[in-house]
């Protein structure tokens, strides 16, 4: 499952591979934590699934888009809003 996710990842995104692993780790880290306090496994894929709910729901808010591109023809506007992208990949970029 973890393969197809990267995959998947990797084909919407064309990145972030590491990340899709990073985070499925870690939500396997707190369901055992999860386990040991007694809930049961269907508990917990339950909660896992309403929290994904909520936080596509919270995602889709208009409030949260920080720079929208109106015209995509315009370098400045397009290059403002992949800065914090390019600049992760890129050492020393402003």
């Amino acid at each position: 499952m973890l393969v197809m996710a990267c995959k998947m990842q990797e084909d919407e995104c064309g990145d972030a591979t590491n990340f899709a692993v990073t985070f499925a780790g870690e939500l396997l880290s707190h369901a055992e934590n999860l386990i040991r306090m007694g809930l049961h496994p269907s508990q917990i894929l339950n909660g896992y699934e309403d929290a994904s709910k909520k936080a596509l729901a919270f995602l889709n808010e208009e409030k949260l888009v920080g720079l929208k591109v109106e015209d995509p023809r315009d370098l400045d506007s397009v290059s403002e809003a992949i800065k914090a992208s390019v600049g992760s990949k890129v050492p020393n970029y402003a």
